[in-house]
């Protein structure tokens, strides 16, 4: 979390975070968020995942206004799905960004993306598919037990790695000329 709060402020975003102890009750982060989403001075806001296993995510995420939170709200991400204006997790949206800016042709390539989380795998894998700049690859969507992986990667000329596992992919899994992304240290060990 000081790694978002020092970016908010590189950037000038004002940002709060609010910690709360493993012990934590549902009812004080409940209360918490409640307050957040009435607040009109704020523009949006994040729960950092993993929760404490007290908390039941699916009820905090029910309680949270889509409008201000993060890409992973289930209103965000059919929305997303659909390829209506949505809020779109962070990671999903810096791999676009970086798409972008490096110019990376994605029209009719083969995407592999490795990782089934619904903060990153899924929803990358959805946006690198869409009708849209970028996008419009032929996506395979794998995970840590894909049958005959290394074939799949060395196929693809764009590859998402997203496990959680930092320096998963090799250069033996790699095709000459491929693109590829390794987000295996900003997301969770989730696949």
């Amino acid at each position: 979390m000081a790694g978002k709060v020092k970016a908010c402020e590189e950037v000038g975003f004002k940002s709060t975070l609010i910690r709360y102890e493993d012990d934590v009750s549902e009812e004080t982060v409940l209360k918490t968020v409640m307050q957040l989403n009435n607040n009109e001075d704020i523009d949006g806001f994040i729960v950092q995942l993993p929760l404490p296993d007290s908390i039941q995510s699916k009820k905090l995420l029910k309680v949270l206004i889509p409008q201000r939170f993060d890409g992973f709200h289930p209103v965000n991400i059919g929305r997303m799905v659909l390829g209506l204006p949505s809020f779109v997790s962070a990671t999903p949206a810096g791999i676009l960004e970086l798409i972008r800016r490096y110019e990376i042709p994605t029209s009719g390539k083969s995407c592999t993306v490795i990782g089934r989380s619904n903060i990153v795998g899924k929803p990358i894998s959805i946006l690198m598919s869409q009708k849209s700049d970028p996008g419009d690859a032929t996506v395979t969507l794998c995970h840590s037990r894909t049958q005959n992986l290394k074939e799949i990667m060395r196929s693809s000329d764009i590859i998402i790695a997203a496990l959680g596992k930092p320096e998963f992919v090799k250069a033996d899994m790699v095709k000459e000329g491929a693109v590829v992304f390794d987000v295996g240290s900003l997301v969770s060990g989730q696949n």
